[in-house]
Parts: C-alpha cells; sequence; structure tokens
C-alpha cells in the first residue's frame, strides 16, 4: 500500500478523535475505511486511457501545454454540433445517433487528457502554460 500525509483542520481531528474513540478504532483506519468506500465508487477508466493518463508524467512541460489545450477540430465540433441540434428536435437518424456517441466519447477524452495535462502542470509549478489562450 501507498501512504500518504495531508493536513486536517483542528475541529476536523478532534471529531475524527471522538469517532474513533466511540468505535474503538484509530483516526487511521476509520480514514483508510472511507476513502476506500468513497472510491471504489469511482468509475473506472478503460485500461488504455488509464495507461496514456499515467504516461503523461513523462512528457515535457511544452508537450503536456499542447495536450492542456487541445480541442475538438473544426470538423468535429461542427458536426457534434449539427448532431446535438438533429437530437434536439428529434430527427436524428440511428447511424447519426452513432456517430454522435463516437464524437461524444472523442470530446470525453479530449476533457480527461486536457485535465491531466493541466494537473501535472500545476504540480510543476507551470501555471503559466495553462492559462487561456486568447
Amino acid at each position: 500500500m501507498n501512504r500518504i500525509v495531508f493536513e486536517l483542520p483542528v475541529a476536523t481531528y478532534s471529531q475524527l478523535e471522538k469517532l474513533a474513540g466511540l468505535s474503538s478504532r484509530t483516526i487511521h483506519e476509520l480514514v483508510q475505511e472511507w476513502v476506500l468506500r468513497e472510491t471504489s465508487q469511482l468509475p473506472h477508466l478503460p485500461q488504455g486511457l488509464e495507461t496514456e493518463l499515467k504516461s503523461f508524467q513523462a512528457l515535457s512541460d511544452e508537450s503536456l501545454a499542447l495536450i492542456a489545450h487541445g480541442t475538438l477540430n473544426q470538423k468535429q465540433q461542427e458536426q457534434l454540433e449539427y448532431f446535438n441540434a438533429q437530437s434536439n428536435t428529434g430527427q436524428i437518424t440511428e447511424n447519426e445517433r452513432e456517430e454522435q456517441d463516437n464524437l461524444v466519447d472523442i470530446y470525453q477524452k479530449t476533457v480527461l487528457r486536457r485535465a491531466e495535462a493541466a494537473g501535472i502542470l500545476r504540480q510543476r509549478g507551470r501555471t503559466d502554460l495553462i492559462q487561456l489562450k486568447k
């Protein structure tokens, strides 16, 4: 297992001490149980995407900045807008719905990549590279 250390407000720590005493457990056990319970409910990423995101740690700041600003290309954006409009009016065909689903999947993966890249840049103190470009 990995070990983490973090700070809590005094009042929160006091509450944990009381709960631990009432349940005859340690604070460590209470927090570990809560974290494991809460994270078990998180959705899992596809293995390939999870591996890709982990590999971002090895990328240069400049490469991460490019990913952090990535978007759908113009054609994809226009297609997605069209399919969304068709869907809203109930006039979307089955083939269009499949294409829409595919574009939404691409978009969601792009958002995950952007968030991961931006998070790593923040950890590295390179917030200058993730400011919105005008």
